[in-house]
């Protein structure tokens, strides 16, 4: 069985250092709706993770919205996450 190549992506600099702020109208149509960047990434961008095995830098406060974990929102997206690296401090 061939295994492809682990490829780490650090995606601490785009889920916990850069959040990202949708510049859509929010749900009333007047105040704008912000998104951590993990729900940015799990929706919009995962096309750029699909078919690779990816290791995620986190720690527990890594959370979407509604709760879900960082690895977790990723495996629902269909992302082949393989590795949790979790900085002590």
């Amino acid at each position: 069985m061939e295994r492809r190549p682990l490829r780490l992506f650090v995606l601490h600099l785009l889920v916990l250092s850069l959040p990202l702020v949708c510049a859509c109208s929010g749900p009333d149509g007047q105040s704008p709706t912000v998104r951590p960047g993990i729900e940015v990434l799990a929706t919009d961008s995962v096309h750029l993770l699909k078919g690779l095995r990816v290791g995620l830098v986190t720690n527990h406060t890594g959370r979407t919205r509604d709760g879900t974990p960082s690895a977790e929102a990723l495996r629902r997206a269909g992302v082949e996450v393989v590795a949790l690296f979790a900085p002590e401090h």
